[in-house]
């Protein structure tokens, strides 16, 4: 499923205030980033897959575990907007993260 595809279904989501339906799609479309820019499989979430986002993106692990600590807890019936902006905040800190780094590798 492309990037494209989820941003719709996100878009939707929203249109009917299924918080936590758009939590699941953010977070799908993080770990699509995972698999296809960073090449890691992403069936099995663990310590070690952890570790290995951080040393391939060069992020503080943290920050990768942060992500997956934060979804872990939230409730698909019960998301709040302002916890799906704290998913969103937490995602977005990754990527800004991981493209400065890119950034300055290729300074």
């Amino acid at each position: 499923v492309s990037q494209s595809r989820y941003n719709v279904l996100g878009a939707l989501y929203y249109q009917t205030a299924d918080y936590g339906k758009m939590a699941q799609t953010r977070m799908q479309v993080f770990l699509y980033f995972v698999r296809h820019k960073l090449g890691i499989p992403t069936q099995e979430i663990n310590e070690a897959i952890i570790h290995n986002i951080a040393i391939r993106a060069e992020v503080d692990v943290s920050i990768v575990q942060g992500i997956f600590q934060y979804y872990s807890k939230l409730q698909p019936t019960q998301t709040s907007p302002e916890q799906l902006m704290e998913l969103h905040r937490r995602i977005e800190q990754f990527y800004q993260l991981y493209h400065h780094t890119k950034k300055q590798d290729h300074e």
